[in-house]
């Protein structure tokens, strides 16, 4: 398939050598979701032109970038997403060799210029991005004596450019005996080389043995637990083995910045388990059960999906704005009895009552026993002394 070769990008006239200064980490961010836009319209109509469009923005993000400020994050963060977002546009473009073999020529070229391994995602993947197992053969033996020249020479951690891509073209081309040969020229396990041999494993069917080998890159210093965990869920789900994955990975795996978002993708993710259920799980195995109250309010839970939640100090309990919140939306008649208490204990106690809807300012301790059903009148002693443990309500430990 031909692309349009007439066609112009938006996006590199905001992509020019050093093109921003050192506070553009926001504006760096913004330029990106803007590529990505532009990138993903054109593939709907020309996949091979969106596939040539990922490789000219990849070409321009160290030029463009490297005058940046990057100790915040930000700017790291967006180029991961970007990065996540576009190399399956590049992976799944319908070009010939010819084509591939041009991009790849280019995209090295920019993993050779990147000075903050901006692109390291794009080596990781660099065999799937070659499409032809003729091209990533080419480029395994392109690279392979320098990676074992590197490698026997400074035994204890050299770095070497083009590392990573060439065990990615060796699990690619399945030539899993070489992969094993250059691993074994390394003084530790280290999941950034490593997790190449836990596909193989995979892709071999050991799925157990790959997990084992995943699970024991974690004992080396700095590795990323959370890939580990990430790839230990994706290959029992592509082995079928999907309650395994769920109480063992699926529960920690995801990441978000809140516990609604973990909640949904997790829910998402295994459609097969009750989302109440996967509430309680998640607040069973990330703890903090107070944070996951207004988790489970925006989910549209009612108030017993977190019966299970103990009567808690403030420190551990969900901040009073979150609870004001809840009660005004369940009514009186809804869950009579049912409490979620809250004491201050900076200033004048005061309680929030689920199923009462408390006047202005609070209510004063002194007047709980007479709002609380009989069954959980008694828990007040333990939370207005803060030298007794925290009560739980009967029949509903965790």
């Amino acid at each position: 398939m031909k692309m349009n070769a007439l066609h112009k990008w938006t996006f590199k006239t905001r992509f020019r050598s050093r093109a921003y200064g050192w506070r553009a980490s926001a504006l760096g961010a913004k330029r990106l979701k803007e590529a990505v836009r532009e990138i993903k319209k054109a593939a709907k109509s020309d996949p091979v032109l969106a596939g040539d469009g990922v490789v000219t923005l990849l070409e321009r993000i160290w030029p463009s970038f490297q005058d940046i400020d990057t100790s915040s994050g930000t700017l790291g963060g967006a180029v991961n997403h970007t990065l996540d977002e576009l190399i399956p546009v590049l992976v799944d473009a319908p070009a010939d060799l010819r084509t591939r073999q041009k991009w790849m020529d280019r995209l090295y070229e920019a993993l050779v210029e990147d000075g903050v391994d901006y692109l390291s995602s794009v080596e990781d993947r660099w065999g799937d991005i070659c499409a032809f197992p003729e091209l990533a053969n080419h480029w395994a033996d392109h690279m392979i004596p320098a990676v074992r020249e590197g490698w026997e020479n400074h035994r204890k951690g050299a770095w070497v450019v083009g590392a990573t891509l060439c065990l990615s073209c060796l699990v690619k081309t399945e030539r899993y005996q070489e992969l094993q040969g250059l691993l074994s020229l390394q003084s530790a396990q280290a999941w950034h080389f490593g997790k190449f041999w836990a596909e193989a494993l995979a892709r071999q069917g050991q799925v157990d043995e790959a997990i084992a080998y995943a699970e024991g890159c974690r004992s080396v210093p700095y590795c990323n637990y959370d890939q580990i965990t990430r790839f230990c869920e994706r290959i029992l789900l592509e082995a079928g083995r999907r309650a395994e994955s769920y109480h063992r990975y699926g529960l920690v795996a995801a990441a978000a910045t809140t516990n609604l978002a973990v909640f949904k993708e997790t829910a998402r993710k295994y459609p097969e388990q009750e989302p109440r259920q996967v509430l309680l799980d998640l607040i069973k195995a990330r703890g903090d059960k107070g944070k996951w109250f207004a988790a489970a309010k925006d989910a549209g839970f009612r108030h017993d999906h977190l019966r299970p939640v103990p009567v808690m100090p403030v420190d551990r309990c969900a901040q009073p704005k979150t609870i004001g919140k809840e009660h005004f939306v369940f009514s009186e008649q809804e869950q009579p009895g049912l409490i979620l208490l809250f004491l201050n204990r900076k200033g004048p106690g005061y309680a929030r009552i689920a199923g009462v809807r408390p006047a202005s300012g609070g209510l004063s301790p002194k007047r709980l026993p007479d709002l609380l059903h009989p069954i959980v009148g008694d828990l007040l002693a333990p939370l207005l002394n803060p030298g007794q443990q925290p009560a739980v309500i009967p029949g509903n430990n965790p």
